[in-house]
């Protein structure tokens, strides 16, 4: 690729043809450019993606604890470099020995800078322009007999809501249960297996509570902590207001 070569002064001005007439310029091999042309060698990197993330874990959890999940955030990154370089990831991009989990009794959960990482290591590769330069990583560790079961708001069974109050849940897009197995129980459990319900029976005025959540468990698996939810109840807006409101306006 050839170009005309442009020189700016402190100011973010071009030099002038007079300007530029009274330098002399040279490559780094000593050769002077000449009517103002430089010749460009310009190397174009493919781009993959959706390329996921292998982040190694090293050590041991405390002797009572397992780990049970490494989820990164995001799951992939897209990358830029030479064919043969993307090639050799097979789509996954490995980082070994990231987190360290030795006597660990609860999640760790480090973030990873993937931009110095792909710098250290000289993998030629890059992240993409404008993507995430780094990746949280959460490692989940459990005691050994429990596991964290995860229910979506959406699948909550609530009863007795109050039809006058509208309502607000917090958290409002999942619930976290932790439950133990019994001895000698080899059943895995599904998240479709734990029935959730919200009784509103004794809440039925203006107010922000803290509600129990009933729990109903499969055959051979026990609840480790009660499971609440905020709920905050508030007066709606009857139709009357509303065209004052809009009257007002």
């Amino acid at each position: 690729l050839e170009t005309t070569l442009r020189i700016y002064d402190k100011n973010g001005a071009a030099f002038t043809d007079t300007q530029l007439s009274n330098l002399e310029i040279k490559t780094s091999d000593g050769v002077v450019l000449e009517a103002g042309k430089v010749r460009v060698r310009v190397t174009i990197w493919e781009v993959e993606n959706g390329i996921e993330l292998d982040v190694g874990v090293v050590g041991e959890p405390d002797s009572e604890y397992h780990m049970t999940d490494v989820i990164t955030t995001p799951e992939t990154v897209n990358l830029a470099g030479s064919t043969t370089a993307l090639n050799a990831l097979d789509g996954v991009l490995s980082i070994p020995d990231a987190v360290d989990i030795t006597g660990a009794t609860s999640s760790v959960e480090p973030t990873i800078d993937l931009e110095k990482y792909l710098q250290d290591n000289d993998l030629g590769l890059k992240l993409e322009t404008d993507s995430p330069t780094t990746v949280s990583v959460t490692v989940q560790i459990e005691k050994i007999g429990t596991t964290v079961v995860t229910i979506p708001i959406s699948e909550l069974n609530i009863v007795n809501q109050p039809e006058n109050l509208n309502m607000v849940l917090t958290p409002a897009d999942k619930l976290s249960v932790e439950v133990q197995s019994e001895e000698d129980n080899t059943t895995i459990i599904q998240n479709s297996d734990v029935k959730a319900t919200l009784d509103l029976s004794g809440y039925q005025t203006p107010g922000n509570y803290t509600v129990p959540v009933q729990i109903e468990l499969p055959e051979g698996y026990t609840l480790v902590n009660g499971v609440n939810i905020v709920v905050n109840l508030a007066e709606k807006e009857s139709e009357s207001q509303t065209e004052e409101t809009v009257l007002e306006e």
